[in-house]
């Protein structure tokens, strides 16, 4: 059997919060009826060498939905993509069904082998005892006043264009899950039973993708590693400022304007900017 070994750098004296996704991952095991689409756990291991302890993993040969997408990105067709999309959704469903929040959820933390799983639940936390207020995540590697303009855009109401020629009834579940309000996005089981619609439809009218020069994943830097980092501190300041300077930008309601049109083929034209950057390891 082949594994994953996370190793957690300067760890000659492992405490709690090193531990906490091995716990989480415990929990989660003895918990839920339905444990194939979130990464298993194995143990814990220790480098004599660098006398690093190393948690260890199941090995996902796909690597995550990242890399994953940008190597096969023209090789998927939408029956492919709603099918790991519905691998991920049963991991996000299968975690919150015994109330544990993931917090770092991104596809640098996504993982493929045979399926789509979940992984990476070192930030991971119960419903209950969550007293951890700290929002976690990656961001493009930018200048932190352009990213803080466009978190202002963002809480005013700004989302990326919705592009045609998805399977019957994406656009639409794409919309609801980019709604403004928090309180009006479907849950984990809603969204469940509507990608399994859309796959029936997918199945009897296959929606073609033509490979073009603008229809693809472009990657900004394509040396760049996932590193997640707190972002309270700047969404606030973002916020703050947002506030105080009552910006007159017009939201980007969920209208027809969302969606662009290909004059020619009416191909859909997709566009993935990957959230990475370079760090140093310690």
């Amino acid at each position: 059997m082949v594994v994953a070994l996370k190793v957690i750098n300067n760890s000659g004296i492992i405490t709690n919060k090193e531990l906490n996704e091995l716990k989480i991952f415990y929990r989660f095991a003895i918990s839920s009826l339905n444990r194939t689409c979130v990464n298993e756990y194995y143990g814990i291991t220790y480098d004599p060498i660098t006398q690093n302890y190393m948690i260890i993993t199941k090995y996902c040969n796909g690597g995550n939905l990242t890399h994953y997408i940008a190597n096969n990105f023209f090789n998927m067709d939408w029956n492919n993509k709603l099918s790991k999309l519905h691998n991920i959704i049963d991991g996000l469903h299968s975690l919150h069904m015994v109330n544990i929040l993931h917090k770092n959820y991104h596809s640098g933390n996504i993982f493929l082998s045979n399926k789509a799983v979940i992984g990476d639940l070192s930030k991971c936390a119960t419903a209950n005892d969550d007293d951890d207020d700290e929002v976690y995540g990656i961001i493009p590697y930018i200048a932190p006043e352009i990213f803080q303009a466009l978190i202002n855009k963002l809480c005013d109401g700004f989302r990326p264009p919705i592009l045609i020629n998805a399977p019957k009834g994406y656009i639409e579940l794409m919309q609801e899950c980019l709604h403004f309000d928090p309180c009006k996005r479907p849950p984990t089981f809603d969204i469940q039973s509507k990608i399994a619609i859309i796959r029936d439809y997918e199945n009897n009218s296959i929606t073609k993708i033509i490979p073009l020069s603008d229809n693809g994943p472009v990657i900004t830097n394509p040396g760049a590693i996932y590193k997640s980092r707190p972002l309270s501190a700047l969404i606030k300041s973002a916020e703050s400022i947002r506030i105080k300077n009552n910006s007159g930008f017009d939201k980007r309601k969920f209208d027809n304007e969302l969606i662009e049109d290909n004059d020619n083929n009416q191909d859909k034209k997709i566009k993935f900017i990957y959230e990475h950057e370079n760090y140093s390891k310690n």
